[in-house]
């Protein structure tokens, strides 16, 4: 994001065609993920058109049983009203890179 790998964001590919699905991942230190779809058996997305979303805000609890959330980095033209897509070949079924700003 604005120029620099984002860490820890979850990466999703909605699939846009007959049947629908999700690929789903989580980016590295240095922004790479590998996507899993079909309860995690299988590498990349399915050949075609996908909605792309990239967030980053997650909850969980904490050591002493709290409830914790973090806060959204990326912008919602990225993640719930994701303005971003992708058409995906058979000869590259993952490794897109998306350029983000934080505006």
């Amino acid at each position: 994001m604005d120029g620099k790998p984002l860490a820890d964001a979850q990466v999703e590919f909605e699939f846009q065609g007959k049947g629908g699905g999700l690929s789903l991942g989580k980016t590295d230190e240095e922004g790479k993920y590998t996507l899993k779809f079909g309860s995690g058996e299988y590498s990349g997305a399915k050949v075609g058109e996908h909605l792309v979303r990239i967030k980053t805000k997650s909850s969980g609890t904490d050591a002493q049983g709290n409830e914790v959330q973090t806060e959204e980095k990326v912008p919602e033209k990225y993640n719930w009203n994701s303005e971003l897509t992708v058409t995906v070949t058979e000869d590259k079924t993952e490794g897109y890179d998306f350029e983000l700003t934080s505006e």
